[in-house]
């Protein structure tokens, strides 16, 4: 299997939704609690929100 290269359109493309799933999962991690059930945390938060 050959390596495929990105163009810089393609890397800005990764770069911008790397950031926003670590945006996401620090705001995870900062309101993860023991014994709290994805559903709460769904409840917490709207993860469709835009950069």
């Amino acid at each position: 299997m050959a390596i495929e290269l990105k163009n810089i359109d393609q890397l800005k493309s990764m770069r911008k939704a790397g950031l926003v799933v670590a945006d996401t999962l620090k705001l995870i991690k900062d309101s993860a609690q023991v014994g709290m059930t994805t559903v709460e945390l769904d409840e917490r938060h709207d993860y469709s929100r835009t950069r």
